[in-house]
């Protein structure tokens, strides 16, 4: 996601970001501030202004936006935990005036199809996929386990995908969530 923010070559000295997290203290929104404070932290010119909640939802992600955007004056991009929190925020941005994807880089994370249509509409830049792999290859393993076969001892899920306005429509056409 940083390393998405950084490719636009859109920003030569200081990068302002935000955050607008999932609820509070979840383990999802725990692991993705943190993992998100330590890439930041590997890039000089990023800097993080501030982290707050944005509910995994659309009205509160919107909330979250307008508040940061009356505190700082000069946002670049936004970091989303969620797609319907990112629609929310592109929202707040165009309420303001400015062009969310244009004037602020929106980028999210978990891929709905909310999200998607947002990208294609150019509101968001980049969505990046949670895998969906875990559920199925549990259950898959218990299954396993129960019927008495062997299973491996580690088991690797592939890595979710990065979907910008380069793929974002082609995804949609195949949408089955």
């Amino acid at each position: 996601m940083i390393a998405f923010l950084v490719s636009t070559n859109r920003f030569e000295d200081i990068l302002n970001v935000v955050h607008i997290h999932g609820h509070t203290g979840s383990t999802p929104q725990v692991k993705r501030t943190t993992g998100i404070i330590s890439e930041i932290d590997r890039h000089v010119n990023i800097h993080l202004l501030e982290s707050v909640d944005g509910n995994w939802n659309q009205h509160d992600g919107y909330d979250a936006m307008e508040y940061l955007l009356l505190k700082y004056p000069s946002i670049d991009a936004v970091i989303v935990d969620g797609d319907m929190a990112a629609v929310g925020a592109a929202q707040a941005i165009k309420s303001v005036g400015l062009s969310p994807g244009e004037d602020i880089l929106v980028v999210s994370i978990d891929t709905w199809q909310e999200g998607l249509n947002a990208i294609v509409l150019g509101e968001i830049n980049a969505s990046v996929e949670c895998s969906v792999e875990f559920g199925s290859k549990v259950f898959e393993v218990i299954n396993n386990i129960e019927a008495g076969k062997t299973v491996d001892k580690v088991i690797f899920i592939s890595e979710g995908h990065i979907f910008d306005i380069t793929n974002a429509e082609d995804a949609l056409m195949h949408w089955t969530r």
